[in-house]
């Protein structure tokens, strides 16, 4: 077996003024051996986060000494109520398997958290299915969702799948002129959105129950699409063409709902139209004067 050698690495994170100066390494980090251990010891200027780990000669993190604040709750082994510190390692990895060749410890202070990565389900993924994309007149993915509730959502994607923005439900700086052809309400002074569809939380009306599409960018420069079929709890209701701005809201001169291609059917038993698999189809002028709409709904 390889004999261990120890050499120390210190990375010293900056961190905000702690009394007057930022936090500091008042003395080591050292390290010695002591029989079969290796101790790195170090003492800062003031409470704060540290991370204490060894490393192989690649670089990589064999064994996670410890990692959490100085002060009275310290967790162990840190000595609690201290600025001084010494850690003792039995030259095991984190499985308890020897450690061979060379290693070193790394003592970081200041440190902080963020964000590396989400494994498993992501809530800031997209919702539900995918029922319509379309891309717009910059290279971005317009990508509309919807789940069997009724919830409907439309993200911006970028060329290459990063997350933009999202616009249904509108942003909440979207301004009153591109809210107001939707609808909103004004109380004591604060604009609040409407709640259109308590089962799918939409703040759209005619959006609970929307279906599969081909949605179309006008010349104009405004996203046209179709109203949703309803729901399982909402059924039969009119369907429109619909105007969305790119950012938001509707765009000011066209309005949110435009012209009817469905009368409202009203209640239809069971589940109503919760489960049709509609496909509507459009296309406009290439002035921007007609738009063509084609729906298409195959046998439930």
């Amino acid at each position: 077996m390889a004999r261990t050698v120890i050499a120390s690495l210190v990375l010293a994170l900056p961190v905000g003024p702690v009394g007057g100066g930022a936090v500091h390494f008042t003395s080591g980090p050292a390290v010695s051996k002591a029989g079969k251990e290796v101790r790195v010891s170090f003492a800062v200027s003031a409470p704060t986060d540290v991370e204490v780990a060894v490393l192989d000669a690649q670089g990589r993190v064999v064994r996670h000494l410890v990692a959490g604040r100085l002060g009275r709750n310290a967790p162990p082994p840190l000595k609690k109520a201290a600025l001084a510190q010494r850690l003792a390692w039995d030259g095991r990895d984190d499985l308890g398997r020897p450690v061979t060749g060379p290693a070193r410890f790394r003592v970081r202070i200041g440190c902080s958290a963020k964000l590396e990565k989400i494994v498993g389900w992501d809530a800031q993924t997209l919702g539900g299915g995918i029922v319509g994309l379309v891309v717009g007149p910059d290279g971005e993915l317009y990508v509309l969702t919807a789940d069997g509730h009724g919830r409907s959502e439309l993200t911006v994607l970028d060329s290459v799948g990063r997350y933009l923005r999202t616009i249904v439900p509108y942003p909440a700086n979207t301004p009153p002129e591109r809210t107001a052809p939707i609808g909103h309400l004004e109380v004591a002074g604060e604009r609040l959105p409407i709640v259109f569809s308590g089962h799918g939380g939409n703040l759209l009306p005619l959006t609970a129950g929307m279906r599969h599409q081909k949605m179309v960018f006008s010349p104009r420069g405004h996203l046209i699409l179709v109203s949703a079929v309803g729901t399982w709890a909402e059924h039969g209701p009119p369907r429109h063409l619909l105007a969305l701005h790119p950012f938001g809201g509707a765009p000011p001169e066209v309005g949110f709902v435009g012209p009817q291609i469905r009368k409202p059917l009203g209640f239809l038993g069971g589940a109503g139209e919760a489960w049709s698999r509609y496909f509507d189809h459009l296309a406009t002028s290439p002035d921007g004067e007609w738009i063509y709409f084609n729906p298409c709904k195959m046998a439930d």
